[in-house]
């Protein structure tokens, strides 16, 4: 019997009790936050917004905004989707960043995409 034990033990495989895994880790992708194809005449409706069309790092569209105040204007103010509001603080010039979303819709500034802009002069 011992003899049967023997040779039976013999041709057993041992339990691994551990799952092979990679030592290869594997990059998370990262997802594009900005894109290409945004139409770049979208805020050209503005007479007072000069609009430079250019390309970031990344390659995504890219426009520069600027609201310049000129006499008899001091105070230059940009609004965009009616209720958000950058202002020149005192300079007479402020300008606007914005950068083709990931989807490739529209522009977005700071992560929220813009729908509507204008330039205020006071």
């Amino acid at each position: 019997m011992d003899l049967f034990l023997l040779m039976f033990a013999t041709f057993m495989h041992p339990v691994d009790s551990c799952t092979p895994t990679s030592s290869i880790t594997v990059p998370t992708p990262i997802l594009p936050t900005c894109s290409v194809g945004c139409d770049p005449f979208i805020f050209t409706n503005d007479y007072n917004l000069v609009t430079v069309a250019s390309t970031n790092a990344m390659g995504c569209d890219v426009l520069t905004l600027t609201c310049a105040a000129g006499p008899p204007y001091t105070i230059a103010e940009i609004t965009y989707n009616t209720v958000n509001m950058l202002t020149d603080g005192g300079t007479g010039t402020v300008q606007m960043v914005v950068t083709c979303n990931a989807a490739g819709t529209t522009f977005a500034y700071m992560g929220t995409d813009v729908t509507q802009i204008m330039c205020n002069l006071t």
